[in-house]
C-alpha cells in the first residue's frame, strides 16, 4: 500500500514522522495535507452519556445538509494534537474561513503513522453529522467534501475564536 502525504510518497511500512509535515505558524497550523476527503461519523457514535463530547453533542444543531453545528461552528472529530475537545478553531477550507469545534478526538491508531494529526488517507478532520439528514451524496460517497459548506483541502487549523 501506498501513502501520499505532502507530495511525498511513501510506503506504508516506512512513514516519515508526519510532525515534520505540521508546521506551526504564528496565526495557526498549516496542515501539511493534500487531500480534500472529510469522511463523516454518525453523532449517535459518541455513546458515553458522561462524556464532553455527548454533552456537546447534545448542544448541537442539525443543519439541512446533515452537519452538526454550535452558534455556526461545524462539530468535527479530529487527532489529539489539534487541541482539546471543545476547542473552537478555524479551518481555513478552499481558501474560506470554516469555524469548527473539535467535538471528537480521533483514537492515534486511527491516524497516519499514529500520530494524531492526519487521518489514515490525510485528511484533516472528520465531520460529525445526521446520517438521516446527511446530503444524499456525501452519505454514499462516505466525504463531507461533497457539501458546499465543507468543499476544499484544509490547508490551515487557527486556534481560537
Amino acid at each position: 500500500m501506498i501513502v501520499n502525504v505532502s507530495s511525498l510518497t511513501f510506503p506504508i511500512n516506512q512513514l516519515p514522522d508526519i510532525t515534520a509535515f505540521i508546521k506551526e505558524e504564528q496565526h495557526g497550523w498549516a496542515t501539511g495535507s493534500t487531500v480534500a476527503t472529510k469522511p463523516w461519523m454518525d453523532f449517535r457514535a459518541v455513546t458515553d452519556t458522561s462524556s464532553t463530547q455527548y454533552a456537546l453533542i447534545q448542544q448541537a444543531n442539525i443543519e439541512p445538509d446533515g452537519r452538526l453545528t454550535i452558534d455556526g461552528y461545524t462539530l468535527v472529530a479530529m487527532g489529539h494534537n489539534w487541541g482539546y475537545v471543545g476547542e473552537k478553531m478555524i479551518a481555513i477550507i478552499g481558501g474560506r474561513e470554516v469555524p469548527i469545534i473539535k467535538a471528537d478526538e480521533k483514537q492515534n491508531i486511527h491516524t497516519l503513522g499514529c500520530e494524531g494529526w492526519l487521518g489514515m488517507d490525510g485528511h484533516v478532520l472528520e465531520c460529525i453529522v445526521d446520517t438521516n439528514t446527511l446530503d444524499e451524496m456525501a452519505l454514499v460517497m462516505g466525504d463531507c467534501d461533497y457539501l458546499a459548506h465543507m468543499n476544499g483541502t484544509v490547508t490551515e487549523i487557527v486556534k481560537g475564536e
